[in-house]
């Protein structure tokens, strides 16, 4: 790998952070004396400010690191050509040399729309050169707005987009947090069942005691997560309860999520014949949180069993969509669950949840 392209990965991997939470897939990276000193993404939806672009965030984060404001002994790889904004930010902190991976034929300020560093501003000019990996940067962002072009309602109003399987091809931790408060939507018979995923915990492949994979061990149980990123993973535990989990990271990286707890959303009578073989307005308030506050009472009120391991994320019969506009969740981190097995893997605080929610399993 050439000196470019890894901080470019560098940089696309803080686009894959902000794809994770719903803001525009644009990341940053800056270099000095070839050593990352800051890294960023978009965090505009986040924090409800227009200006924070991942250049913008980014020379914040450098400024403060270095001390001082000059960035002249400094490199910048973004992902996406810079703004008009970002631009004039990059000259006034007079960053050494630009590179960037795809073009803006909305904005870009360097060479598309209009070339501001090639003007003559004060005494020192950032040089820059492009594209460097365009491609993988131009697909991460048209792979995002393709999702948020498909938007759609629930029943209760709330817009939502249906996530692709690059949503999947992330970091597992990561995932198990920016999951919270997106929906599991599962088309059964005809009806669409949607629940909130209100608890995960991650599972981080060969190195992690607590996952099925730990030591390489490749299985035709487990062969699922070795596949592609965004495929169901449902294995069975206690002879008895199905546990569905979300195959994370790129193919031959065994990594997964476990669905802990949902909310229910809709459906709510058929989750209720399923898990209780009764109707919803028969259940009392300790029933009707038991309908999904646990992994295997989750599975069986969407109807989930072994049948559906290996299904694809991206298909209609089961996927997972996000709200359409940002909306924060309170996440309280702890150690995973009931798996005292995996020696000091156990202590990882690789579980999350959403504060307050009635539904979380275990408090």
């Amino acid at each position: 790998m050439t000196r470019l392209r890894r901080y470019m990965t560098e940089a696309l991997i803080e686009a894959k952070k902000a794809y994770s939470i719903g803001e525009i897939p644009v990341g940053a990276v800056i270099v000095k004396d070839d050593q990352i000193i800051a890294r960023a993404h978009n965090t505009v939806e986040q924090n409800n400010n227009p200006t924070h672009h991942a250049e913008m965030n980014a020379i914040e984060a450098a400024c403060a690191a270095l001390g001082y404001r000059s960035l002249h002994d400094c490199e910048m790889f973004v992902t996406l050509e810079p703004c008009p904004m970002c631009v004039g930010a990059i000259m006034q902190a007079r960053v050494g040399k630009l590179y960037f991976g795809a073009s803006d034929e909305t904005a870009g300020a360097v060479v598309t729309k209009i070339d501001l560093l090639d003007k003559h501003f004060g005494n020192r000019k950032t040089q820059y050169d492009f594209p460097v990996m365009e491609d993988e940067s131009k697909n991460l962002l048209t792979g995002f707005f393709k999702e948020v072009r498909s938007k759609f309602s629930l029943n209760d109003g709330t817009n939502v987009y249906k996530l692709s399987g690059m949503y999947f091809d992330n970091d597992t931790v990561l995932l198990s947090k920016t999951l919270l408060g997106a929906y599991i939507i599962r088309n059964l018979n005809g009806e669409r069942l949607v629940a909130k995923v209100v608890e995960t915990e991650a599972y981080c492949g060969i190195d992690d005691k607590g996952s099925h994979t730990y030591g390489d061990t490749r299985t035709n149980r487990t062969e699922i997560m070795y596949g592609h990123p965004g495929h169901a993973y449902i294995y069975l535990i206690y002879g008895m309860y199905n546990c569905l989990n979300l195959v994370t990271r790129p193919k031959d990286i065994p990594s997964c999520i476990l669905i802990r707890a949902v909310e229910p959303v809709e459906g709510l009578e058929t989750m209720s014949q399923l898990r209780y073989n009764k109707p919803y307005e028969e259940l009392d308030k300790k029933k009707r949180i038991g309908l999904t506050n646990g992994p295997g009472k989750l599975c069986i009120a969407l109807g989930l069993s072994r049948e559906q391991n290996g299904l694809d994320l991206t298909g209609d019969e089961l996927y997972i969509a996000r709200p359409h506009k940002y909306k924060p969740v309170d996440i309280v981190t702890s150690k995973r669950i009931n798996i005292d097995y995996a020696q000091e893997a156990a202590d990882y605080p690789w579980r999350f949840y959403i504060r307050g929610n009635e539904f979380v399993s275990k408090k």
